[in-house]
């Protein structure tokens, strides 16, 4: 939906998608009226900007969306979802098609051979590490490509939940996982998710506990404060206490749902936040991480 602070202007669209211009009128320079059928522009709290089509109030049709980072989509919408074809532009100028909202995988990221299906976010120039959309780009080659049995990782870590998200996909697969490298922090999550769990030959697996940087607490705070309705600092600090024993166990039933030896998986959640503590494979598979 969309917000009170808004920007009205009206635009002729030099490039969205295969259309030069809109044939829909100005949308209602009065916020109190509904956006339907019409285009328009809005400018959101968040310095987010949106200029395109609505309808019944939500983004609908061709749009461009720019983020306050400097990113920006520019494509088709429904029910202001990103829907059907489009393209993101990075800050930096670099380009990533779009498909309902998913972004392509960059160069390198997964690559499909015989049965096995390699996932790097260590070796290519847009990706460094485990991120949110990789769970689309992982759901549709999956779709695609009934042959794979095994994932082979080499990544430093990356997004917890979209680590999680990873390892249902991989779970109810029923796939193998195989690292001929590294895997470290948030890939042993989706390494864990492995049927059977292999390691290369001088392959590391390294596990270190969660962190969370002062500074991106802050931003967290400032952002949520009002969607949250908390009062003060000190209510978020009680959310965030309860919010952490939550994650904690979280990770700690999915060790033991993994078959990882439970003084092992004490041992992952005590390792140093600053650190990698990368057990030698016997450990390795005394702890229950590796399978064969």
């Amino acid at each position: 939906m969309k917000k009170i602070t808004f920007i009205l202007t009206l635009i002729i669209f030099t490039k969205i998608s295969s259309l030069n211009a809109w044939a829909l009128p100005a949308c209602p320079s009065d916020p109190e009226e509904i956006w339907d059928n019409c285009q328009g522009t809005y400018t959101y709290e968040s310095g987010d900007i949106y200029t395109g089509e609505w309808k019944n109030d939500e983004k609908h049709g061709q749009g461009t969306y720019t983020y306050e980072s400097g990113g920006i989509y520019i494509g088709e919408w429904k029910n202001s979802e990103k829907h059907g074809q489009g393209e993101f532009i990075y800050a930096d100028g670099y380009k990533v098609s779009t498909n309902n909202g998913i972004l392509a995988p960059a160069e390198g990221l997964f690559k499909v051979v015989g049965n096995k299906l390699y996932y790097d976010t260590e070796n290519n120039d847009r990706v460094d590490q485990i991120e949110f959309s990789h769970t689309d780009n992982l759901f549709d080659i999956l779709k695609s490509n009934d042959q794979i049995q095994v994932l082979v990782l080499n990544s430093t870590g990356g997004l917890v939940q979209a680590a999680f998200d990873m390892a249902d996909l991989i779970i109810d697969a029923g796939l193998d996982t195989h690292t001929e490298g590294t895997c470290l922090s948030a890939c042993v999550t989706v390494f864990l998710a492995g049927k059977n769990r292999s390691l290369d030959l001088g392959g590391k697996i390294g596990f270190h506990k969660g962190r969370w940087v002062g500074s991106d607490i802050e931003d967290y705070y400032n952002s949520h404060k009002k969607v949250e309705k908390w009062a003060d600092p000190f209510e978020f600090a009680s959310w965030l206490y309860e919010d952490t024993q939550s994650d904690v166990f979280k990770e700690f039933e999915y060790l033991l749902e993994r078959g990882v030896k439970p003084s092992f998986a004490i041992k992952t959640l005590r390792a140093d936040a600053d650190g990698m503590w990368k057990p030698r494979r016997t450990e390795l598979i005394s702890g229950g991480i590796l399978t064969q």
